[in-house]
């Protein structure tokens, strides 16, 4: 169900940072009238995703947050529609892009490299991208250029599908080639628009923001000081306004080569922060099984397309921006992706949700393994190493009550449902395994000069599978 939200009074932090982002966004005053449907836009259609790092679910100020301080993502939010509840399907960086990336859920990811492995023998550390119908090698498929700034872990640009990129080579266990984008500035996204002609464009833009270091200036730090926050809150808060300012300098940009109306915006963050927590110590952030690490809020903006100033409360994932960033190009997403469009809830007030969310996270030493699963009104999460637990998620937010014992009948319907899900998972685990057709040999599999056929078939939908 659509939601009205309270969003026709500007956003009065402008008056704190007169030379910041603010003033960043040529955006007109906004009116919360909902727009009609497109009938149709000669012009094509641009797409510039816009993912945060460890920005939690609820701060922004369009969402009534105290403290935060959001000012570019507010007047997007107003010009666009919010899910605010939506999901990752994990709590860390490297799983979540890789749905962003591909529309996969993480484990469909690992079996596919598994499966590639297991005929053709080893991988190199992060190139199994190579075979993977990834987003930008799809939109391809209809003229896209393509362009990949910031946190990517997947091998390089090239290997990733991208047409220009700043991923050179493959990074470290813990860094990524290119993810000073933002925190450097946001020329090499210039450059490529610099390059663009009259076809469509994709940018995949991805700082890493407000992710640790928290190392904002003091024009950023200005505004939480002397408010009795504790320097990890401030260090946080400040990094937040500092992605805010990119995320501003990103739309200017847009907005003065005349692109801005004719792009769809999508925002979201790759999972969220707990204030204060510490890598590797167990919490109920990021890495976590919980609701602060894997929600997110998610934000479309097209004029004349998306409807404006609309807040939704759907239960979505982040599964679903792949389909719905193909649909919107006019392509039909590969029909083994676990994700739906949400295009009809962008453009009509049509219920888009579903009714549980379930998902599952492989362990690390750093990260308990385990699942969970979301309703509208109840949070199951079972780590491996942990007994089952049970939060009424919308009276307990937190999920400080466990309420497990108290509901035996809802922990079986939570296994059957997670036992299910899991078997679908494993039918489809070696589906658009490339390497099958593309080559023969293992050395050949592991280093394809380009897309195979097949990809391209199922993509144009010509009913091919890429098995």
């Amino acid at each position: 169900m659509q939601k009205r939200p309270r969003l026709g009074k500007r956003i009065g932090c402008c008056l704190l940072l007169p030379a910041l982002a603010c003033a960043l966004l040529p955006f007109s005053t906004v009116r919360l009238a909902r727009a009609s449907p497109s009938a149709g836009n000669e012009d094509p259609l641009n797409i510039v995703l816009i993912v945060g790092d460890d920005h939690a679910w609820n701060h922004a100020g369009f969402l009534g947050h105290e403290i935060a301080l959001t000012p570019n993502l507010d007047r997007i939010a107003q010009e666009g529609t919010v899910f605010r509840n939506a999901h990752n399907p994990a709590s860390s960086c490297v799983p979540s892009l890789r749905t962003l990336l591909s529309g996969l859920h993480p484990l469909q990811w690992e079996a596919r490299r598994a499966a590639l492995e297991e005929e053709h023998g080893p991988l190199p550390r992060r190139t199994e991208v190579r075979f993977i119908p990834t987003l930008p090698r799809l939109l391809a498929l209809r003229g896209y250029a393509s362009f990949q700034g910031g946190k990517m872990w997947e091998g390089t640009w090239q290997q990733a599908g991208f047409s220009a990129g700043m991923a050179t080579t493959i990074g470290t266990l813990f860094e990524t080639v290119g993810q000073e984008f933002g925190r450097t500035g946001i020329d090499a996204f210039r450059e490529f628009l610099d390059t663009t002609g009259p076809e469509p464009f994709f940018a995949w833009l991805a700082p890493m923001l407000p992710h640790t270091p928290h190392d904002a200036g003091p024009e950023f730090r200005e505004p939480f000081e002397n408010r009795g926050l504790a320097e990890e809150a401030i260090g946080y808060f400040a990094n937040l306004l500092r992605l805010d300012f990119v995320v501003g300098e990103i739309v200017a940009e847009l907005a003065g080569r005349e692109l801005l109306d004719r792009t769809l915006l999508v925002y979201l963050s790759d999972n969220g922060w707990e204030i204060g927590q510490r890598f590797g110590v167990p919490g109920k952030g990021k890495t976590s099984l919980y609701e602060t690490g894997v929600r997110t809020m998610l934000i479309f903006r097209l004029p004349g397309t998306v409807t404006a100033g609309v807040l939704r409360d759907d239960l979505v994932s982040t599964e679903d921006v792949v389909p719905t960033l193909l649909e919107s190009a006019g392509l039909r997403p590969p029909r083994n992706l676990p994700g739906r469009s949400l295009r009809a809830g962008l453009v009509t007030p049509a219920p888009v949700g579903r009714s549980h969310i379930v998902s599952e996270q492989i362990g690390t030493r750093h990260a308990p393994g385990g699942r969970w699963i979301r309703t509208p009104t109840w949070r199951y999460v079972h780590a491996t190493n942990r007994d089952e637990e049970l939060y009424a998620i919308g009276e307990d937010p937190g999920e400080t009550r466990n309420l497990a014992s108290e509901f035996p009948e809802l922990l079986r319907w939570f296994r059957a449902t997670h036992a299910l899900w899991r078997q679908d998972l494993e039918r489809h685990r070696t589906r658009s395994v490339a390497c099958r057709q593309a080559s023969r040999g293992a050395r050949q599999c592991a280093r394809p000069n380009r897309a195979p056929a097949a990809l391209t078939r199922e993509a144009e939908g010509t009913g091919t599978t890429w098995r």
